[in-house]
């Protein structure tokens, strides 16, 4: 690399560590005790293995993501600017290897779409929020394998040696991908953007084209259908909230673009999590959206001969690369919000490219200096305003409270920031009113959370109000059936309301679901010691002496069903 590209790639990382400042100073915030503070497998001796080896011990199976992790916690513990710092160095590795890629496609101004990029606001929440390190990593390993690719197609072939290194390089190329599938899969779509790209450059896609990135289509796949299960089945994202038909996930797909859109061009109020759109198939102007996007993508395609490829490329592209969170596929924050910030990440770039493009083209066509020196100027003012506007928007990912509290007061109705604020400030006094408040608000605003009515229900088992406590515990259940903590907190109340005969059927659900839980036993002993069923006691509490031989009550309680059972027996002789 020449000087002066080495001092461009070191004015872009400049820029974003400078503009970043503040996410250095950034705590851990929501999803991040999942994927970093409470996440055994990176203090487990084995974790490593476990992280690679053992789907569905993290969040999802995305193993470049906690290996990353895992070595952090290892060398520093669990220090914050660390994990800050790492993101957003590869959010400025991100930066630099799209310049890279669009100076060798050929892109005009391909250092000012690169700038756009690093700097623009929507950014902000994938490189401050710990847990986004899924995509920082994944776009870093997506652009290096689309770059080495693009040098394996420029590539000759000559003789044995020129042809192995040739090679070499589509295999580097798809090592890459696969990191990158294995950091997110999201990024199962780039393979198709490469063959967007050839057909861009040559105007023709040959069946050689197609056939080389059959691995590459091949891997997506297979990342693709694992994290959907993942998805189903281990992290929740089913049930009535995902209940959604053909027509309204194209309604969904279709707004969703041009929100992306908006917000590209107008990301003056981001919020961390967006009030959940009313989909409604009988309502005509929803279909505008798909119809608007439809009308683009075939305007664009009629005029690649009078405009040019490129404006249709990108614009594809993005739709594209956006494809895996438009809803088509169930995903779990689609119970909240069907659009979010971070979900961009890897589309933004395309998007950014054809509006820098599109600028440097017209700078370019000025035959008069002070109408170029005009456009170079207002790049500039546009540049400082995204980084004035990004370093604002960090604020708001200092803590829980601030991410929350910033959530609540650009979207009140939002039913998972009020509950967890509530849960915030129930953490350090499960009686505080203002806790009870934000969980009040949380059930107004949801059909049903199971969250909010559950800590509802623990904040009147925490104020000695049992008799309140089951009434919300029970609206738990019905909206998470078999909720395992719901069965037990239940099972407690009615103990405490000396009603065992009520407690008993929960109890025996969990001892039922966790027969190796002392706990549950114990519990279970209880209540039928109270309804003097002295032999079912007895067995229980033998249970949990199997299974836990110090647990605190369970002999007491063993001998006393015994001595209980002796007498009933001699009264009955």
């Amino acid at each position: 690399m020449s000087p002066k590209r080495i001092m461009m790639a070191g004015a872009l990382v400049i820029a974003v560590m400078v503009i970043y400042i503040p996410s250095l100073h950034c705590g851990f915030i929501w999803d991040d005790d999942y994927y970093v503070t409470d996440n055994r497998v990176l203090q487990a001796p084995g974790g490593f293995e476990e992280i690679w080896t053992a789907p569905g011990v993290t969040p999802q199976y995305y193993p470049m993501v906690f290996t990353s992790f895992w070595a952090e916690y290892k060398l520093f513990g669990l220090n914050a600017f660390i994990f800050h710092l790492n993101n957003v160095l590869l959010h400025a590795a991100n930066a630099v290897l799209l310049w890279l890629l669009l100076l060798r496609l050929g892109i005009p101004w391909p250092w000012f779409a690169a700038a756009l990029f690093a700097l623009h606001p929507v950014q902000a929440e994938s490189v401050t929020w710990i847990s986004e390190r899924k995509n920082v990593l994944s776009l870093f390993f997506g652009l290096a394998s689309m770059l080495i690719y693009c040098r394996f197609l420029m590539a000759r072939s000559g003789d044995k040696k020129a042809t192995y290194k040739k090679w070499g390089l589509y295999g580097a190329a798809l090592l890459l991908f696969t990191a990158a599938l294995l950091s997110k899969s999201v990024t199962t779509t780039i393979p198709v953007v490469i063959l967007m790209i050839v057909w861009w450059k040559r105007g023709r896609l040959a069946w050689r084209d197609i056939f080389l990135m059959l691995p590459f289509l091949g891997f997506g796949l297979i990342a693709a259908f694992h994290t959907a299960a993942m998805e189903a089945g281990f992290v929740g994202a089913q049930g009535k909230e995902w209940d959604l038909s053909v027509i309204d996930r194209f309604l969904i797909a279709g707004r969703a673009v041009w929100f992306y859109i908006s917000k590209l061009i107008f990301p003056k109020t981001l919020v961390f999590i967006y009030p959940r759109w009313q989909i409604n198939a009988g309502v005509w102007w929803q279909y505008l959206y798909p119809s608007a996007l439809i009308g683009v993508l075939a305007g664009l395609w009629a005029a690649r001969r009078r405009i040019g490829r490129g404006v249709f490329t990108g614009f594809a592209c993005f739709v594209i690369l956006l494809s895996p969170a438009l809803g088509f596929v169930n995903f779990f924050p689609m119970k909240y919000a069907f659009v979010a910030d971070h979900f961009q990440y890897h589309a933004t770039p395309v998007m950014i490219t054809l509006f820098a493009a599109g600028t440097g083209t017209i700078a370019m066509r000025q035959s008069i200096w002070p109408r170029k020196a005009l456009i170079i100027f207002l790049s500039i003012i546009l540049l400082a305003g995204l980084g004035i506007r990004t370093w604002q928007e960090q604020d708001k990912y200092e803590n829980r409270e601030a991410l929350w509290l910033d959530t609540i007061a650009k979207n009140p109705t939002c039913a998972m920031a009020l509950n967890n604020l509530g849960a915030l400030l129930g953490s350090t006094d499960r009686t505080d009113k203002d806790a009870y408040r934000y969980f009040q608000k949380a059930v107004e605003n949801s059909s049903c959370d199971f969250m909010a009515y559950y800590n509802l229900g623990m904040f009147h088992m925490a104020a000695n109000e049992p008799e309140k406590a089951v009434i919300y515990l029970k609206k738990a259940l019905e909206c998470q059936p078999g909720a395992l903590r719901a069965l037990q907190q239940l099972g407690k109340a009615y103990l405490d309301l000396a009603e065992p005969e009520a407690a008993i059927p929960f109890l025996l659900k969990i001892t039922a679901s966790k027969p190796s839980n002392p706990h549950g036993h114990f519990m279970l002993g209880r209540a039928f010691y109270l309804k003097k069923d002295y032999a079912s006691a007895y067995k229980a509490f033998s249970n949990v002496l199997m299974l836990k031989p110090d647990y605190p009550g369970a002999a007491a309680y063993l001998a006393a069903s015994r001595q209980k059972m002796h007498r009933v027996f001699q009264e009955v002789e």
